[in-house]
C-alpha cells in the first residue's frame, strides 16, 4: 500500500518561504494526535465517540486534510498534545492548541469555576493558592459555607501521631452463621 505524503512543506526560514521534501504523514510529530481527533469526531465504532462526535463535537471541514492541519498548528511539540481551548467546541484553528498534559487537566468540564478576586478562576487554582486542600474546599462549599468565608478561613490542624484504626476484616463466615473452612 503507497505511504500517503504531504506534497511540498512549505516553511518560513529567516523571512523567506522555503520548499522542504516530501515526507509521510505518519513520519510528521502531530500526524497522530489529528488522526485520532477524527476518529473521536466520526466514527461511532470508535470508544470516544459519544464523548465527542456524539455530544456534536466536530472537525472543520479544513482540517478534514491533514496538511491544512498542519498548516494551522504546525508540527506537535515536544510533551504537547492536541488540546481544544473550549471543551465543548469543536477542532478549528481557533479553539485548538498544543498543550502540555498539566495544562489539559485543567481544561475539562468537570472543574467546578468560581468568581473570586474580581475574575472567574477555578476552584483548585484558588486551593492551591491559599494552601487549602480541594477537598477541605469543596466541602466546605457543599455544605454552604460562603466562598469567600470558605476561602480565607484557615483549616484546622490536626493532631499528629494519631493513626486511624484498621477497619475490620470482612468476615462472611460469621455473617451467614457459617463455620469457616480449616485452614
Amino acid at each position: 500500500m503507497p505511504k500517503a505524503y504531504l506534497g511540498k512543506i512549505i516553511v518560513r526560514v529567516a523571512g523567506r518561504l522555503v520548499v522542504g521534501e516530501r515526507v509521510p504523514f505518519n513520519t510528521i510529530p502531530g500526524h497522530s494526535s489529528w488522526e485520532r481527533a477524527i476518529q473521536r469526531c466520526t466514527n461511532p465504532a470508535n470508544i470516544f465517540y459519544s464523548l465527542y462526535g456524539g455530544k456534536g463535537i466536530t472537525i472543520s471541514e479544513e482540517w478534514k486534510s491533514f496538511a491544512n492541519f498542519y498548516e494551522d498548528m504546525g508540527a506537535r511539540p515536544a510533551g504537547k498534545t492536541l488540546d481544544r481551548i473550549d471543551s465543548n467546541g469543536n477542532y478549528c484553528k481557533e479553539n485548538c492548541r498544543w498543550a502540555t498534559p498539566a495544562e489539559q487537566a485543567r481544561n475539562k468540564t468537570v472543574h467546578v469555576k468560581i468568581l473570586y478576586g474580581g475574575r472567574e478562576r477555578l476552584l483548585v487554582e484558588v486551593a492551591e493558592e491559599k494552601g487549602i486542600s480541594y477537598s477541605a474546599l469543596t466541602a466546605r462549599i457543599k455544605n454552604g459555607w460562603d466562598i469567600d468565608a470558605a476561602i480565607n478561613t484557615p483549616v484546622r490542624a490536626t493532631k499528629t501521631g494519631t493513626a486511624r484504626k484498621p477497619h475490620k476484616p470482612y468476615k462472611p463466615y460469621k455473617k451467614r452463621g457459617l463455620t469457616p473452612p480449616l485452614k
